[in-house]
């Protein structure tokens, strides 16, 4: 049997558990048609691999709880679109400014959502829901890099090639490495024209129950709007709404019925 048949064949048994909830071999066998050999092999190394179970009183097999990681980030993503929806709204409507939602992904952030600013004068910016940015020179992507430990973080820069997006980008490790601890302190990031000139951003983690970002959230306006009176209510009101984020997260994930009823 060659990979691609072994690979199609394994996952032909999660979805038919994924289906029957609890299967014996012989009834697995019987479904799929698999030679007898061939199907204890295959579930012999996904138990193995722990994606599923096996009764020892009643010898079902089931799916594993692991199956659940595998969805689990796609999962949280849509969680945290459609319930940060409403406070996105208000954050925008309340700085007349571009807010952004973002996810960490495969070692740079993914736009979750955007809304536009409502002012004659606003950013005009690359970002749309579904683009990629970089972790070192975005204020979203500060919040998740400030946020890894220093084993996961130093496997990042080591891996990552620090390269100038405008001419404030930091591309000097030790820096970037400051800038970071900075982040941490405040409990905000910035981004002061790293990524697109002639725009500034102040950013925010949104936390999970672990306290680690599980999104990050940013309000961007033009550099040449940004006073330090500004500067001082955006960060405020974007704490606030990333703060407010993670409580209504924690509180949908806590009561899975919640939703339906509010809808």
């Amino acid at each position: 049997m060659d990979h691609a048949h072994t690979v199609e064949r394994a996952l032909a048994i999660l979805e038919l558990l994924g289906k029957h909830k609890m299967l014996t071999a012989g009834q697995i066998n019987e479904y799929l048609g698999y030679h007898r050999s061939t199907t204890y092999r295959l579930l012999a190394t996904l138990k193995q691999l722990h994606y599923i179970q096996r009764d020892k009183e009643t010898g079902l097999y089931s799916l594993s709880k692991k199956i659940l990681t595998l969805a689990s980030s796609i999962l949280e993503d849509l969680d945290v679109a459609g319930v940060a929806k409403p406070f996105l709204e208000e954050l925008q409507r309340k700085s007349g400014e571009t807010v952004h939602l973002a996810a960490l992904d495969h070692g740079e952030v993914v736009y979750l959502d955007k809304i536009e600013s409502t002012k004659t004068l606003r950013v005009v910016m690359s970002s749309r829901t579904g683009l990629r940015a970089p972790l070192y020179c975005t204020g979203i992507g500060k919040v998740f890099l400030a946020a890894k430990n220093e084993q996961a973080l130093n496997a990042f820069l080591d891996s990552t090639e620090l390269a100038g997006h405008t001419e404030h980008t930091i591309t000097d490790r030790t820096t970037l490495l400051a800038e970071l601890e900075k982040v941490r302190t405040r409990g905000y990031a910035l981004d002061r024209e790293e990524h697109e000139v002639g725009v500034f951003c102040v950013a925010a983690p949104v936390k999970g129950p672990s306290g680690l970002p599980i999104a990050s959230l940013s309000v961007s306006l033009p550099s040449v709007r940004r006073t330090a009176d500004l500067e001082k209510r955006l960060i405020l009101e974007v704490q606030t709404t990333a703060e407010a984020i993670g409580s209504a997260l924690s509180g949908y994930r806590g009561d899975p019925g919640k939703a339906a009823r509010d809808s």
